[in-house]
């Protein structure tokens, strides 16, 4: 797998990402940092790298990053390359969207998840179990909606959560403690839509997180005792309840454009030592 790599001086940082040029553009605005582009191949070579760059420390960015540094923590940790991760299959279990809702449900998490359906309902939601951004999700409102030529084995069924406001609350914990958090708003000109790569709504604005919804949400970490960033995906309820759409075991990418990205990575590489 293809890596790209941003390196950032006091300290020393080493970046993973897929869209390089983005956040380079708002690193650039961080307090007293200078970064440059760097591409590594393989555990061995980042390792290589770290070591004559004098690297302190490893901040993966998308999914496909932290599978690979939890993959291959040992090797970076016997060469003393910081980073904070969760296990692997901690990672697993979060991206695979039936897998994690199986989980709320196992763990008496369930009414903080939309009902899951072990058949179409219209209607309804379907989700291809493991996905990005929105893409292989379809809201069925009659059985002629589903696309042809899917397997619907490889699809999570839901109730659709109706609502022009959707949430993302980014958090970085360590040990299942939350330790940092921001919490987004997004508003949208329709209360049924899929929010994604075709998608993004029209207002986006940082809020105060509800108490309530930040214990449950403390709740839920400590369960999975996870450790790193993640981001929230979720509707509220009348009832004030989160319903929560999925966890990402991974930065989420508005914190590239918030206020507090440089905090976000000061307290990243705090927590790494």
């Amino acid at each position: 797998m293809i890596y790209k790599y941003i390196m950032a001086i006091t300290p020393k940082i080493l970046f993973g990402y897929n869209d390089i040029k983005a956040w380079y553009r708002r690193l650039k605005k961080c307090n007293n940092k200078k970064y440059y582009f760097i591409k590594s191949y393989s555990a061995s070579d980042d390792i290589v790298l770290c070591k004559k760059k004098k690297i302190d420390i490893i901040f993966p960015v998308s999914i496909k990053n932290c599978l690979f540094l939890s993959k291959n923590s040992k090797k970076y940790s016997k060469k003393d390359i910081k980073f904070l991760i969760s296990p692997n299959e901690t990672l697993q279990l979060l991206n695979d969207k039936s897998k994690f809702v199986q989980f709320m449900y196992n763990n008496n998490f369930d009414n903080y998840v939309p009902k899951k359906y072990d058949q179409i309902n219209c209607p309804c939601i379907i989700k291809k179990k493991i996905s990005l951004y929105g893409y292989n999700t379809y809201i069925i409102n009659e059985e002629s909606d589903i696309p042809k030529n899917i397997n619907l084995n490889n699809y999570l069924i839901q109730e659709l959560i109706p609502g022009i406001y959707e949430y993302a609350t980014h958090i970085l914990a360590k040990n299942g403690i939350i330790e940092m958090y921001l919490t987004n708003q997004y508003s949208h000109s329709t209360e049924l839509y899929v929010r994604g790569h075709s998608c993004k709504g029209i207002k986006t604005e940082e809020i105060i997180l509800d108490p309530n919804i930040y214990n449950i949400f403390s709740e839920i970490l400590k369960k999975i005792n996870y450790d790193g960033f993640c981001c929230f995906d979720y509707k509220i309820v009348d009832t004030n309840i989160p319903k929560i759409f999925e966890i990402n075991a991974r930065i989420g990418a508005s914190v590239m454009r918030c206020s507090m990205l440089d905090q976000f990575i000061q307290k990243y590489c705090e927590l790494s030592y």
